[in-house]
């Protein structure tokens, strides 16, 4: 089964739109072993908080600038930018060093999959407010958890 085409097939019909937000946002909740900040809590908590109507678009989009702000500094430390190459976020580094230590990663594979979590997450948010054609990019469905898509999606999950 791939995810990613179930979600995008899924996505075609608006009735959908809530669950897959919900979805979505449960699969970034799997990886906050590896996001130190605040942002990421208070984004997800804002991002479902926005989705049932009890807070503002201005109230949830705060956070998700600020984890979209987040994830160009750790591009940018991945590119080795000297500005971010000798200040780097002392979060980012603790997710550097947890992502290395539990998924055996070098520091450089480790960059990327925290580079791509962090964009992931930027667009799982998005995704919350913008139109339905905007799921994340294919190239983040590393990030789909199968299990939950299960546990959201059953009776689909059935059929396939």
């Amino acid at each position: 089964m791939n995810i990613y085409t179930e979600v995008s097939a899924l996505n075609q019909d608006e009735k959908n739109r809530k669950k897959i937000q919900r979805y979505l946002l449960s699969c970034c909740k799997k990886y906050e072993a590896f996001r130190s900040g605040r942002n990421f809590k208070y984004g997800l908590l804002s991002a479902s908080k926005y989705i049932d109507g009890r807070i503002s678009w201005k109230e949830f989009h705060k956070y998700e600038w600020e984890l979209e702000g987040e994830a160009f500094g750790i591009e940018f430390y991945r590119s080795r930018i000297p500005y971010f190459l000798f200040h780097p976020d002392k979060s980012m580094l603790a997710d550097l060093k947890k992502i290395r230590i539990q998924k055996g990663m070098s520091h450089i594979v480790a960059i990327e999959y925290l580079e791509a979590l962090a964009y992931f997450i930027v667009y799982v948010l998005s995704y919350c407010y913008r139109a339905p054609g905007d799921l994340p990019p294919n190239e983040y469905s590393k990030f789909m958890c199968p299990i939950l898509f299960k546990k959201y999606f059953n009776n689909v999950a059935k059929n396939a």
